[in-house]
Parts: C-alpha cells; sequence; structure tokens
C-alpha cells in the first residue's frame, strides 16, 4: 500500500488505527502493522498519518516513527507534549458536537506559537 501510493505520487499515507469514536476508540490495528506501515512511509519519504483517540494507542505510534496524529479525544496530559517533544504533529480535530463532552488535556490548554505545535519530526 505504501509503495503504491508513492508510485502514483503520493506523500502521505493516513491509516485508522483505532475505531470510530462512537464505538469506542479501541485499537483496530496490531502494533506490528502501525510499526511496518509507518517505517515503510519513511523509508520511502513519506508522512505517516494516524487516527487515533486513546493515549495507549498515541504512545505505540510515536514509537513506531509516524510523522502526525489526528485526534487523540482520550489523550492524558503528557502524550500531546511527548508528541510535541518528539516532532509529531498533532491535530486534535475536535469536533464541534463533542466540546461540552470531551475533556481537553490540560497541555493543550498552554498557548504555543503554531509553529512550535505544527512541526515535522526531527531526524538523527
Amino acid at each position: 500500500m505504501v509503495r503504491q501510493t508513492k508510485a502514483e505520487g503520493g506523500d502521505v499515507i493516513k491509516i485508522f488505527a483505532t475505531a470510530s469514536i462512537r464505538d469506542g476508540g479501541k485499537q483496530t490495528m496490531t502494533d506490528e502493522q502501525i510499526a511496518a506501515v509507518c517505517g515503510e512511509a519513511k523509508a520511502q519519504g513519506m508522512r505517516a498519518v494516524v487516527h487515533l483517540y486513546p493515549a495507549d494507542t498515541a504512545r505505540k505510534v510515536i514509537l513506531a516513527v509516524c510523522t502526525g496524529v489526528e485526534h487523540g479525544t482520550f489523550l492524558d496530559d503528557a502524550t500531546p507534549q511527548l508528541m510535541h517533544d518528539c516532532g509529531i504533529v498533532f491535530d486534535p480535530n475536535y469536533p464541534v458536537s463533542d466540546c461540552p463532552t470531551v475533556e481537553i488535556p490540560a497541555c493543550l490548554s498552554i498557548r504555543r506559537p503554531k509553529t512550535e505545535i505544527l512541526t515535522t519530526r526531527k531526524t538523527p
């Protein structure tokens, strides 16, 4: 999938590592599948963005060298900071309909310049 997307001119892969929030947001891909897709995307010079909700899946994505996280509704306070420190783009993308019920992690309430939050992954 990654190589085919690259061959067709794509520069980003988006994977859905968890189910919909309506279905509880449980992890739907194995850790190995996440690592394989993100690792191959990196090897091909592509970005890998992951749709997820819980903090435990987000930490697995960080270890798998993925470059972006979308949603993250159930993140704890430490995980967005870890994503920031690792240079992973975090797009919380909280739907307006969820605002009254979603508790936004405290570290997101810290005002940072947009360029500091939206950075690309640091490479060694």
